[in-house]
């Protein structure tokens, strides 16, 4: 530890050592690939160069620019770790989370980590101009955890003599000041509450929680390694050309809006994209398929942001309730079931609609329909069609271990009215 923050906070020094091969090297590209070794957290660029936009870098007591080239030595950051972790992890502090009594299903609990299957609806942190509930702070709510306890660090519990540590051993207090890069581990964690990967907001099903920055950095590795099984399930307006297949397509961030993300074919032109773009595999199954819609079961290998939405989208079809990704198919899916026979309608769905005319329960089944969806006019507010159905990974005690999330009621509710058979 080096020195008292502006908050009187400890701020400490994170060091790494440049080699006489890396001079040379920019500042940005160099710590950008050492702290997320060091971490074990995969950090983006962009991310890390707010660090040297907040002044923490520095190298022989020079504060370094992120296009700096470094010279063979030492280079330091230097700040508390509440305030790198909260630059490293996105901005989103545990200060600016409130704990929340919020109902969470739990599949399994002990003292490392948690998995919940996560409803549609709930975000998994907060975001700017979103105040709908999130599972850190129902986290929060069901630890004990205060918004205060961040100011003390993770790794102080608290100023009594005899308050345990974070290992659990009676009386030993703060006796024990953290190697820097570890306090700024644990902190990390700690921002984000022990989250070890993310479900979109609407997005049901299985998501992972650590309990302490060792489990962290374990669970987190085995993501980045691609030895976690992710299983989803969708319902699809549109059917697969092929019954299987696997979608091997890197994925970049749309250039003109940056809210969204594009697959990008491997001969694509536009050689910036190309460049930006990350690797990505889903693989597909149709279990089912009624009338143009489907079933499917996907895996992924890779966590890409909006990787199954975006995969999908670009081989033509649509996961039914995506607003951010659905066009045309889902609107005309949609409005077909409000009763609207306008140009454009696909036929089955149509032919459809007079089998059960004809049976005289047309008017139940597209009712059945809107109503599991939530539909009110302008979006499914149950969630997209989507669901993280399990998980498997190894525990940090060794032992493999997987997860199955059942499948929210309106999501049974749809494949019934749909016809989608689906064996649990």
């Amino acid at each position: 530890m080096e020195k008292q923050s502006g908050d009187g906070r400890e701020s400490a020094r994170v060091e790494f050592s440049v080699s006489k091969s890396d001079a040379g090297t920019r500042a940005d590209v160099f710590l950008t690939r050492a702290l997320s070794s060091r971490l074990k957290e995969s950090l983006s660029r962009e991310r890390v160069k707010e660090l040297f936009s907040a002044g923490l870098v520095n190298q022989y007591g020079r504060a370094l620019k992120p296009s700096s080239k470094l010279a063979a030595g030492m280079l330091g950051i230097i700040a508390d770790p509440e305030k790198l972790a909260s630059i490293v992890a996105g901005g989103t502090s545990r200060l600016s989370i409130e704990p929340a009594d919020l109902p969470l299903d739990v599949l399994h609990e002990d003292d490392r980590l948690v998995v919940i299957n996560k409803a549609a609806g709930m975000s998994v942190h907060p975001a700017p101009g979103d105040r709908d509930p999130t599972v850190a702070a129902a986290l929060m709510h069901r630890w004990g955890i205060a918004p205060t306890d961040v100011e003390s660090g993770f790794e102080r519990m608290d100023e009594r003599n005899d308050a345990p540590d974070m290992d659990g051993d009676e009386g030993s207090g703060y006796a024990r000041v953290l190697d820097p890069a570890e306090a700024l581990k644990r902190a990390l964690v700690k921002a984000r509450i022990g989250i070890v990967h993310r479900l979109d907001k609407m997005t049901s099903g299985c998501l992972l929680v650590a309990r302490d920055a060792a489990a962290h950095a374990f669970m987190g590795a085995q993501f980045a390694e691609r030895t976690v099984r992710k299983e989803y399930l969708a319902v699809t307006v549109g059917v697969p050309a092929q019954e299987s297949g696997t979608i091997d397509a890197p994925i970049a961030r749309h250039p003109r809006d940056r809210m969204r993300f594009l697959a990008i074919a491997r001969a694509k032109s536009d050689e910036s994209l190309t460049r930006a773009a990350k690797d990505a595999r889903t693989d597909y199954s149709v279990i089912s398929e009624s009338h143009g819609l489907a079933l499917l079961k996907l895996r992924i290998h890779t966590g890409r942001t909006h990787q199954i939405r975006v995969h999908l989208k670009s081989i033509g079809v649509e996961i039914i309730g995506d607003a951010m990704y659905g066009t045309g198919a889902n609107e005309r899916f949609l409005k077909f079931l409000e009763g609207s026979r306008g140009k454009g309608t696909p036929k089955d769905w149509l032919e459809l609609a007079d089998e059960k005319a004809e049976s005289g329960d047309a008017a139940v089944w597209s009712q059945g329909i809107l109503d599991a969806l939530g539909f009110d006019g302008e979006a499914c507010r149950a969630g997209q069609m989507l669901h993280a159905r399990m998980l498997a990974f190894t525990h940090p005690d060794g032992n493999r271990m997987d997860f199955t999330a059942p499948l929210p009621a309106y999501f049974e509710s749809i494949l019934e009215v749909l016809g989608l058979e689906h064996q649990p």
